[in-house]
């Protein structure tokens, strides 16, 4: 599948501005690929529920990529250790806060000569699904950010704790209770460790819905955050 790509144009006061405020600092053997163009938001969404699916390259600090990340992503801040070096898919998108950010950071993640996108508006302006951390849903929480708290394990384990505010809806019985959820809804799915509940959100979204999250270490996190648990 082929990425959309359009010219997007940066002065060069601005590229200096962001190359020395960026995160993996270096000298000129860290300049190799370039952005080429921008992605936006709703196609690279599409791109992630399709067979081909793009190399995502997150090149934010990695206290804010563990907070919250597109699912699938990675998470590199420099080189020379830089993981799209070896890459060979011809869909690399690099991702930041900024789309400013990611144009600037994209030529020290990539291989020389290689070519990539940014996603259009950045991570700051993402509408879509996220692996999140438990540190980032307590900010959520503590905000009073509206969502529904799913816990997908089994009801022996919800029943021997879980999250206040959490109700169980059994991975095995999706295909009962998906029809009812409200797709307009934030949703934060759970489980013991993050892996049930990534099958999860994978499927809603194959379903249609898009603003589904995923917390990372499920349960196991919840309780070492300090979470309010029941």
């Amino acid at each position: 599948m082929r990425l959309a790509r359009t010219f997007y144009p940066l002065s060069a006061l601005l590229i200096l501005s962001l190359w020395l405020t960026g995160c993996g600092g270096g000298g000129s053997d860290c300049v190799g690929g370039e952005i080429t163009g921008l992605i936006t938001a709703t196609e690279l969404w599409s791109a992630l529920s399709s067979a081909n699916k793009p190399t995502i390259i997150d090149v934010r600090i990695d206290s804010e990529y563990a907070l919250k990340h597109i699912p699938g992503s990675t998470n590199d801040c420099g080189c020379p250790t830089a993981a799209a070096r070896q890459a060979s898919q011809p869909d690399i998108v690099v991702v930041s806060a900024t789309v400013e950010q990611a144009i600037v950071m994209g030529a020290k993640v990539l291989k020389p000569g290689q070519k990539a996108t940014a996603l259009d508006g950045g991570m700051d302006d993402w509408p879509y699904g996220l692996d999140i951390s438990a540190n980032q849903l307590t900010l959520w929480l503590g905000a009073g950010r509206t969502l529904d708290l799913i816990d997908v394990r089994t009801p022996e384990e919800w029943q021997a704790g879980h999250l206040a505010g959490s109700v169980n809806h059994p991975l095995a019985d999706l295909a009962v209770w998906a029809p009812a959820l409200d797709p307009a809804h934030e949703i934060v799915l759970m489980c013991a460790s993050g892996f049930r509940s990534a099958v999860t959100r994978d499927e809603l979204v194959r379903r249609g819905f898009s603003h589904v999250h995923n917390l990372l270490g499920g349960w196991t996190a919840v309780r070492q955050s300090g979470i309010g648990a029941d």
